[in-house]
């Protein structure tokens, strides 16, 4: 329920009063509240849906937080404006500046625009950089209209406070009848569980008619067939294959013993569900009779329904796209992931000096082989690593060698903007590489950092 244009066109006229004055600066309160402050009063907008409405107030909020301080010039307010037959008020100053309340009932916004009419702030998240009118249509209700902030403040705070005790009860219900439904879950596993331990008698009768057979029974036997005189028939008992004989005996009498002993226990707790069942049923009563947050917050704490802190979730850390090692002398060897990845690595992470390697007529990662500008090339073991590492990385591994072309990144370009990872080589050498696992092992070793 949001205002309707003649109640924005009686507001509008009242905020006139501010013309003249200058602004100290916006302030936002909570995630949908901003306060435009004045010296003598303030400007409230409120972009909570369905409840968007502004109006004037006296009193700032104590819980508040600075959101702009676009007055640097201190230019008063020019002219308060309400677009034709669309719900859009702006408050125009006279350096050019200008605040734009859009009341909308479900994209309401709030925009600060410089003098060209470029966005310098808004509440909702917008591709564009200028403002454009959006269209907009006067929403026609039956309630009688409102004239001024009075009214509006009065009207809208009671449809507020009403929805936040239907929304905090509808929190409570939700958890209550979750708890009861857990409850006849509960019941019914009890239920079940007494059902299979009110067949101990039976297992009894099994366990004392394998006993009476001992000489029927060996180990392996996954079953025996013994005559239950009682019944006047031949019983089949099933039997643990792994187990000897007297295994299989006292297995059989300690179920029967837990199976009986259980009974109690089932019981008490099938009682226990039952008076909370009743217990959560009374509270769904007593929940309809609570009519103000204050008895709901009071209902909550006093059977814990407390509304719960959502856990704060751990930042994910951006995981690099390429492996670190470090050669025999020290030197870092990095090693792509993927070919988009390789890409990167080789055109945003090496420079021209590094040296880069690549298994040739095989898929495979980059690996490039790090040197400081102005150091000499690197040693040869360095390079017979990063080698092992470009062969290890690669489909030539399964092959057991292969060979490794060698170059600086300076002589290597894109194959195609399409090609990522694909790239041609100006110069290069190429070293005959064989598998060797002991190598590779101690390189992985010297990991340089966590390869996520």
């Amino acid at each position: 329920m949001t205002l309707s244009y003649s109640e924005c066109q009686a507001l509008a006229k009242e905020l006139e009063a501010f013309i003249g004055k200058k602004p100290i600066a916006l302030w936002k309160s909570g995630q949908h509240c901003y306060y435009l402050q004045f010296s003598s009063a303030s400007l409230f907008f409120s972009l909570r849906v369905p409840f968007v409405r502004f109006y004037r107030v006296e009193h700032l909020p104590k819980r508040k937080e600075k959101m702009l301080t676009p007055f640097k010039k201190e230019a008063p307010l020019k002219e308060v404006r309400l677009e034709s037959n669309n719900k859009i008020l702006s408050f125009l100053f006279s350096n050019g500046e200008s605040i734009v309340f859009e009341v909308f009932s479900r994209r309401a916004n709030l925009l600060f625009l410089s003098e060209e009419n470029r966005i310098l702030y808004s509440h909702r998240k917008l591709k564009e950089e200028k403002y454009l009118l959006p269209e907009g249509r006067e929403e026609i209700r039956s309630e009688p209209a409102l004239t001024d902030s009075v009214e509006v403040a009065r009207r809208y705070g009671k449809l507020e406070r009403e929805a936040e005790v239907a929304a905090e009860k509808k929190r409570i219900e939700k958890l209550l009848l979750k708890r009861r439904k857990n409850a006849e879950k509960k019941s019914l596993v009890f239920e079940e569980e007494k059902e299979k331990a009110q067949k101990w008698p039976k297992l009894q009768q099994e366990a004392s008619l394998l006993q009476g057979n001992f000489h029927l029974l060996k180990r392996g036997m996954s079953k025996v067939a013994v005559m239950d005189w009682e019944e006047n028939c031949e019983t089949i008992i099933a039997l643990d294959e792994k187990s000897s004989p007297q295994e299989n005996v006292a297995a059989l009498f300690k179920r029967v013993k837990k199976m009986r002993n259980s009974l109690p226990h089932i019981d008490q707790q099938r009682e226990l569900l039952k008076k909370r069942k009743r217990k959560l049923e009374a509270l769904l009563e007593e929940l309809v009779t609570c009519d103000d947050l204050k008895e709901l917050a009071r209902f909550a704490k006093e059977h814990g329904l407390e509304q719960q802190e959502a856990p704060r979730q751990k930042e994910k850390k951006e995981a690099r796209f390429y492996r670190e090692y470090k050669s025999s002398s020290g030197l870092l060897i990095l090693v792509g992931k993927s070919a988009t990845d390789n890409d990167r690595l080789t055109f945003q992470v090496a420079r021209g000096n590094d040296y880069w390697l690549h298994v040739a007529g095989y898929p495979g990662s980059h690996v490039i082989l790090k040197v400081q500008r102005g150091e000499t090339p690197p040693d040869e073991e360095a390079l017979l690593d990063a080698a092992q590492v470009a062969l290890h990385y690669s489909k030539a591994k399964q092959k057991g060698g292969a060979e490794v072309h060698v170059t600086q990144q300076k002589y290597l370009t894109r194959a195609g903007k399409k090609k990522p990872g694909k790239v041609l080589l100006s110069r290069q050498r190429t070293l005959y590489v064989e598998l060797d696992p002991e190598r590779f092992a101690r390189i992985k070793k010297r990991v340089a950092t966590p390869a996520l």
